[in-house]
């Protein structure tokens, strides 16, 4: 498959395979064939401007909560990239994630208390508000709060195996989701 990106390609790089994972994502995402070059190029970028290679790119990417929540490909990649620049890669860590991320669709009491007392709304008019938009709210909604009331909110909404994950994606910040989001969108 040639993009406009696959003369760029490093040397350990193997197109077939790059274009079988861009074909996963684009079945995964629910994607028209016609995104294939898109998709590949994506990939490439996110090889190229992050900590991860094209196989562990493949395995982030595994987490189908991603698409079922309307979370693009796009945005879906950004958290990818995140993750894989704090060291965080393979699909164990996203899919701890998109179980998270599911789980606010029919939350605890106890998570539904502290979404409420922290004004936190994962969905408006029934649609996720993005991974960027909730981490936007955890972090306004988190200002004046110790360490402590942080980690006990985070593990109570979102549970104890995804907290290193959420963590991340605070630290790192909403701007940064978007800004990666915008790149990749680029190509």
């Amino acid at each position: 498959m040639k993009t406009s990106q696959t003369d760029k390609l490093k040397p350990n790089i193997d197109p077939e395979h790059v274009t079988e994972i861009a074909k996963d994502i684009i079945l995964r995402f629910k994607l028209p064939s016609e995104d294939l070059s898109r998709v590949v190029d994506m990939i490439l970028r996110m090889v190229a401007n992050s900590n991860t290679n094209a196989t562990q790119f493949a395995e982030s990417m595994n987490w189908p909560s991603a698409s079922a929540l309307g979370i693009s490909v796009e945005e879906a990649s950004a958290v990818v990239g995140v993750l894989s620049n704090a060291g965080i890669r393979g699909s164990l860590r996203t899919e701890a994630l998109g179980t998270a991320l599911s789980s606010l669709y029919r939350p605890t009491a106890q998570a539904l208390e502290t979404l409420d007392r922290l004004g936190i709304s994962p969905f408006i008019n029934g649609e996720f508000v993005g991974a960027a938009g909730l981490i936007r709210q955890l972090e306004v909604s988190f200002q004046g709060l110790d360490q402590a009331q942080r980690q006990t909110a985070i593990a109570t909404i979102f549970g104890t195996e995804a907290a290193t994950e959420i963590n991340v994606l605070i630290g790192n910040g909403a701007d940064e989701i978007e800004k990666y989001t915008k790149e990749i969108k680029a190509v």
